[in-house]
């Protein structure tokens, strides 16, 4: 070891070289001059070696919000001003840290970043990474992590339709609104175009209501932090395609076969009555053919 510091300046700074367990001890600090001795019997410092080196701490200033810029900020403990540890982002590379002193004399090394959020940063895993350099042997590593939880408005607002398909006169018809939202959606809001601009129709995130004739709808949700609205959907009925219901089709063949059983009665006994009358008549013919028939005989 080697006093790097000034002494007439009151700094005694030592530096250790490759530090190992063995260092591990109380150390009072004596200054000699001569044949005069003076030692701090009653201030010592205690030096305890560690096989890992800390982790890094993180924080994150600032409102995490959509729209908003936070500054993420990645500190190291820095035994060592002359071989400060390197920090490194999972997202960003190449980041030069600063060196700073704590009011207690502690000195620090950090990296910051700012990003403006987003909806898509709500989740995100940041990782700071520190590697210490070692005189000898692979350099120590240690990370700590961070999860932003990330508030957002109304997001992708869409609308169900069921049931889907053909839609007929005077059938019902339910309408569901959904949407994803950080605080969760608070309220979802109906309406119908018009001649005369929207038309508030229903609240919550579903609308019942019987079909009656073609229109355009949509929804909006809303939360504390703002509004997200769906794309408008056209519901009308298609012609040539209407749902026709089972009572009437059943209906419709039991009236058809009546009809064609009525015919066909009605022609089986105009025909059995016409058989009957023709019958005397083809009888007398008969009869006189064979009376010809023996009158002529020798």
């Amino acid at each position: 070891m080697n006093i790097t510091g000034n002494l007439m300046n009151r700094d005694c700074t030592t530096t250790f070289h490759d530090l190992t367990q063995r260092y591990e001890d109380k150390y009072y600090f004596r200054i000699e001059n001569g044949l005069n001795k003076g030692t701090a019997a009653c201030s010592y410092l205690e030096i305890r070696v560690r096989d890992s080196p800390w982790s890094p701490s993180m924080k994150v200033s600032g409102e995490q919000t959509e729209a908003e810029v936070v500054t993420i900020t990645c500190s190291a403990v820095t035994p060592c001003p002359h071989a400060a540890p390197q920090l490194t982002w999972n997202l960003h590379q190449g980041t030069s840290g600063i060196t700073e002193t704590n009011p207690d004399g502690t000195i620090i090394t950090k990296i910051k970043v700012s990003i403006t959020l987003t909806d898509s940063h709500d989740g995100l895993m940041i990782k700071c990474s520190a590697v210490y350099p070692v005189s000898l042997g692979v350099d120590k590593m240690s990370d700590s992590n961070i999860t932003l939880s990330v508030t957002y408005g109304p997001k992708d607002t869409s609308v169900r339709v069921s049931p889907s398909g053909t839609l007929s006169t005077g059938q019902s018809v339910t309408l569901c609104c959904s949407s994803r939202a950080k605080p969760p959606v608070q309220n979802f809001t109906w309406f119908r175009n018009s001649s005369q601009g929207p038309v508030s129709v229903s609240e919550g995130d579903t609308y019942n209501f019987n079909f009656t004739e073609d229109g355009d709808f949509y929804c909006v949700a809303s939360n504390a932090l703002g509004n997200g609205t769906s794309p408008v959907i056209h519901l009308s009925v298609t012609v040539g395609n209407n749902h026709v219901p089972w009572e009437a089709i059943l209906g419709a063949v039991i009236g058809v076969l009546a009809v064609v059983f009525l015919a066909v009665s009605v022609w089986y006994f105009k025909t059995k009555r016409q058989i009957r009358k023709d019958k005397p008549q083809a009888e007398v013919v008969q009869r006189e053919e064979e009376n010809n028939h023996y009158e002529n005989l020798p």
